[in-house]
């Protein structure tokens, strides 16, 4: 699914790849089916996305079925960027790609 984003499901959110181990992940609909979720600086209601990795830096490929409002990295906002840390948006025929590069940090939060 990495090589060829457009054949996974334009209708369903996805981590579809990651250079690190996805030590926990949970999208919107399902943010409470774990005890460790934490969002003491974050509004749950506007939670798309939350997953946190074993390493602090790496490259994750999600599917969305819309872009973001913002990402967060350890409760820092990230900025868009196509080169450093930070995130990027490629719209798709229905949806989109996003792509978050992290240099310093494994908590990652996708607001609506």
């Amino acid at each position: 699914m990495d090589a060829m984003p457009s054949l996974t499901s334009p209708d369903e959110d996805h981590i579809i790849s990651c250079t690190s181990v996805i030590q926990q992940a949970d999208y919107e609909g399902f943010l409470k089916k774990f005890i460790h979720l934490n969002f003491e600086r974050v509004d749950s209601s506007n939670v798309k996305l939350i997953y946190r990795t074993f390493d602090p830096a790496g490259i994750e490929k999600i599917r969305l079925r819309q872009k973001p409002s913002s990402v967060l990295l350890d409760y820092r906002l990230l900025r868009e960027s196509k080169s450093d840390e930070g995130y990027e948006w490629t719209n798709m025929h229905e949806g989109g790609l996003l792509v978050v590069r992290r240099a310093n940090g494994t908590k990652v939060i996708v607001l609506k």
